[in-house]
């Protein structure tokens, strides 16, 4: 006489261990996202750095600017009092891109002899590391260049956060320029490598 014997229930099927070439091409396909990952990030900000949205917006009237340096107490008078338009510069002695670029800012200063022009130095650098920059960087302007670089210091000095005219103007990275009609009105601005390309149209079509 037989007996039915129950089936053997099925036994949960092993995968194969990946091999070892296939655990490498993984970590590679993980180390090529990570890369990506922060590629990406870094472009963002340095895009951010390049195209900064927190310009003053044109059209808007420009901040006043008391400077410490030659010239005028008031440098803004200067276009106010003689209609004049104005170009300032927003600069760090150290900055690689204001030093390379500074030559094209004495080409707008002499090109434009209806404009005043405006170098601030933006960072606090000390009266000697300005000179020095001008001596270097800005030689292309006349030895009696009425080009003004000047410093702009926080008020009251080591206040935190600092309030000065590059805090006024909205400056967060170097350098930034701005162009202001003589009605003080800002009709251009810009930050970057870039910054000064757009200064001769916009001061085109404005007479002084």
């Amino acid at each position: 006489m037989s007996t039915d014997v129950p089936a053997a229930p099925p036994q949960p099927q092993q995968l194969p261990r990946p091999r070892p070439r296939f655990r490498a091409l993984l970590r590679q396909l993980v180390a090529m996202l990570a890369l990506t990952v922060g590629v990406t990030v870094v472009a963002i900000v340095l895009s951010s750095k390049l195209h900064p949205t927190s310009l003053l917006a044109v059209g808007t009237r420009a901040p006043a600017i008391d400077l410490l340096g030659p010239g005028p107490e008031h440098a803004d008078a200067v276009a106010q009092r003689d209609g004049r338009p104005l170009v300032v510069e927003f600069f760090e002695a150290s900055c690689a891109v204001c030093q390379r670029t500074a030559p094209e800012l004495c080409r707008v200063h002499t090109g434009h002899p209806g404009a005043d022009v405006i170098a601030v130095d933006a960072t606090g650098d000390s009266t000697q590391d300005i000179a020095a920059f001008r001596r270097d960087h800005l030689a292309g302007c006349s030895a009696d260049s009425t080009l003004l670089t000047l410093a702009d210091p926080c008020r009251p000095p080591g206040a935190s956060p600092c309030i000065n005219v590059t805090s006024h103007w909205q400056v967060r990275f170097v350098p930034t320029v701005y162009v202001v009609d003589a009605s003080g009105a800002v009709v251009y601005a810009a930050s970057g490598d870039g910054a000064l390309s757009g200064v001769a149209a916009a001061l085109a079509p404005l007479r002084a």
